[in-house]
């Protein structure tokens, strides 16, 4: 998907549509909420400066001083200030109550009285615009007064004088009142110009054109938005991919400095937005001037289409830094630091680890000085030199430490086993380089020898195996004709009592040839779990009374101490039963008879221990370690049938199932203990 030439074609077509409707959405909305720009134009626009003015004569008062007077009426006058109305000439005379104000110079009417004024007005060539009375009285204006009424009402206060008649002082009061189109007296002449404005032009088309559609604007501004996230998220994946080839896929232009192409976009763009101002400036070109801002846009979409795609490309391509000026630059900087570097590595790398570190701090000392010179007379910008310099140092410091830190916990893994994590040799400095070069070395031998080791335990396994399997072929054949032989009617008692000893002796090794198999299993793992939720009481129970014959023929007591609550683990059932068998096993052949055995069950919120405690028929002159080993038994004499396997089939099995298996002799006081996660 991410190599389609369409789809990419389409995205970069779309997104400057999208771009178009949230923008003359804005535009819109912008330009509507402008009174300059709402409903009719010129009509609008002359009823609004109407409105500005009159605002402006409520809110005159004593502080501003009246220009003129006319008997008890106040005259102020104003410049023309509304260049943004299409007019050549203009005159207004506006009153309310006894104020007025104009635009009319002295020198066109020297008395600046009112009805002087009224009559320049009308004498005045122009069309001409009259509010008397909340009456509208036009020459060309065809404006419904109802609508634009609002916009003379202006919520003011005005300060009245009274005076006392009994102690004669004046009075201060504070009145509010609310003006009304009715209390304006409006006369106005003006001469439309020829002249057209290209941005008034563009607005109000833009006004009547989106007007009908204001509704479904609203609708289609959060979903362009949307695609246009979507199509830049899909464009920054897709660009540099082309069918067929792994790497990025650049060109020429990815390889010119990206400061270059930056410049001549921004230029390219300034020179268009200066010829799109000069011809908003001219006259009777709208239609050009809407051609100019459409063909713009589109070229300043390209400009930022190319800039946007190369520097993609170079991001994915890892050549960004090496294709701009300042990368270039730098990267002759670090060539040149590295030279002086190696220059320098080459000249201490003789010496030994404290001459080196003597060095790098006279180095230090002397650099500090030199810059504390240069600075002598602007001390601040010293002190500002010599900080940069010591943090440097500090970051070399903290990066030789980390690589210390690196080789130390390297040298733990390697402790603890673990050797397949390898140092990045490259990422540490020199004076540690061949550290980790021989540490990987060690780490390497290891995982051979481990791997060796694995190997021969693995060999180890199957020759067992192999070697029980032939051993049981023929050993099954002796038990078979065995049995047979005790068929016959045989009368020599020495013979009857050799049949018996064969017999016991055949059993004895099948069991053992049994046993080996299952601890070579068991010790390399190869065995098949189910594990499942098992109540280690009841297991327990189980076993004992299995193995209360046994107890009873030794003169055995079994005393458990366990709570009567439900105690679970997660095992499996078949497994854990022949650890518990071959401990109970252990202890009917090797305890001391007339003893008793105590086996508690101790538990706590996470794990459950299994403690088996019994006196041993034999002094335990052995250590718990030899005692695992395989063959080995209590026993040393081999006066009894055990084959030395159960202990280290037990531990295996336990710990296959996640559980800990530990062996604890004091005197004649031999102990196992199970542990396992409470479930």
């Amino acid at each position: 998907m991410r190599n389609n030439k369409l789809l990419r074609t389409i995205s970069y077509v779309l997104i400057p549509i999208l771009a178009a409707i949230i923008i003359v959405a804005c535009l819109y909305s912008v330009a509507g909420n402008n009174r300059n720009y709402k409903g009719q134009r010129f009509e609008n626009q002359y009823m609004n400066m109407l409105q500005d003015i009159s605002g402006k004569l409520i809110y005159m008062d004593d502080q501003n001083s009246p220009n003129y007077t006319d008997n008890e009426t106040k005259i102020w006058r104003l410049d023309n200030s509304y260049s943004y109305i299409n007019i050549n000439t203009n005159y207004y005379l506006i009153i309310y109550k006894n104020k007025a104000i104009t635009n009319i110079p002295s020198y066109r009417v020297p008395s600046m009285k009112i009805e002087e004024l009224k009559k320049f007005i009308q004498d005045t060539d122009g069309n001409k615009f009259n509010i008397i009375n909340g009456k509208i009285n036009s020459d060309e204006i065809d404006i419904n007064l109802d609508d634009y009424a609002n916009g003379f009402r202006f919520s003011y206060y005005h300060t009245e004088h009274t005076r006392s008649d009994e102690n004669n002082i004046e009075i201060t009061e504070k009145v509010n009142e609310q003006s009304s189109i009715e209390q304006f007296e409006i006369y106005s002449t003006y001469q439309r110009t020829g002249y057209v404005d290209n941005y008034e032009y563009f607005v109000n088309m833009l006004l009547d054109i989106v007007s009908p559609y204001e509704d479904i604007m609203y609708i289609l501004v959060p979903i362009a938005g949307a695609l246009i996230i979507i199509l830049v998220i899909y464009l920054i994946m897709s660009i540099g991919h082309t069918k067929g080839k792994n790497n990025i896929d650049t060109n020429d232009l990815d390889k010119i400095p990206l400061e270059i192409l930056l410049i001549v976009g921004i230029s390219a763009i300034f020179i268009l937005l200066i010829i799109i101002r000069d011809i908003s400036s001219s006259s009777n070109y709208s239609k050009m001037y809407i051609s100019a801002i459409i063909t713009e846009y589109f070229v300043i979409y390209i400009i930022e289409a190319i800039i946007f795609t190369t520097l993609i490309k170079r991001i994915k391509a890892n050549t960004l830094v090496q294709t701009t000026l300042i990368g270039k630059v730098a990267n002759a900087i670090q060539k040149f630091m590295d030279k002086g570097n190696n220059v320098l590595n080459s000249f201490v790398s003789s010496m030994k680890y404290t001459k080196k570190l003597t060095f790098y701090t006279v180095i230090y000392l002397i650099i500090m000085l030199i810059v504390y010179a240069i600075f002598i007379d602007e001390p601040a910008f010293g002190v500002i030199a010599d900080t940069c310099i010591t943090m440097y140092v500090f970051y070399l410091i903290i990066k030789r430490a980390n690589c210390f830190e690196r080789i130390e916990k390297q040298l733990k893994n390697i402790y603890e086993g673990n050797t397949e994590e390898k140092l990045d040799v490259e990422s540490f400095t020199s004076e540690f380089k061949n550290t980790a070069n021989y540490i990987n070395d060690i780490s390497n031998g290891f995982e051979n020898a481990v791997e060796e080791g694995i190997k021969s335990e693995r060999l180890k396994t199957e020759l067992i195996t192999n070697v029980s399997h032939d051993i049981k072929t023929p050993l099954t054949s002796i038990i078979n004709y065995v049995d047979l032989i005790k068929q016959e009617n045989i009368d020599n008692e020495k013979v009857k009592e050799y049949i018996e000893i064969l017999e016991g002796k055949s059993h004895r090794l099948k069991r053992l040839t049994e046993d080996l198999v299952e601890a070579s299993k068991a010790s390399s793992g190869n065995v098949k779990l189910n594990l499942e939720k098992i109540n280690v009481i009841e297991l327990i129970n189980q076993t004992t009374g299995e193995f209360e014959d046994k107890f009873k023929q030794r003169n055995l007591e079994v005393i458990i101490k366990a709570s009567e609550e439900e105690i679970n683990i997660e095992a499996d059932s078949r497994y854990m039963y022949r650890v518990i068998e071959n401990l109970f096993s252990n202890i009917s052949k090797y305890a001391a008879s007339n003893t008793r055995i105590y086996i508690d069950v101790i538990t706590d919120e996470k794990t459950v221990k299994i403690w088996i405690k019994n006196i041993s028929a034999q002094k335990l002159n052995i250590s718990t370690d030899e005692l695992m080993q395989r063959f080995v038994r209590g026993d040393k004499s081999r006066t009894t049938e055990g084959s030395g396997l159960g202990l280290s089939i037990s531990k295996s099995l336990t710990e296959l199932q996640n559980g800990k298996f530990e062996i604890q002799i004091d005197g004649d006081l031999f102990k196992v203990e199970l542990e396992f996660e409470r479930i």
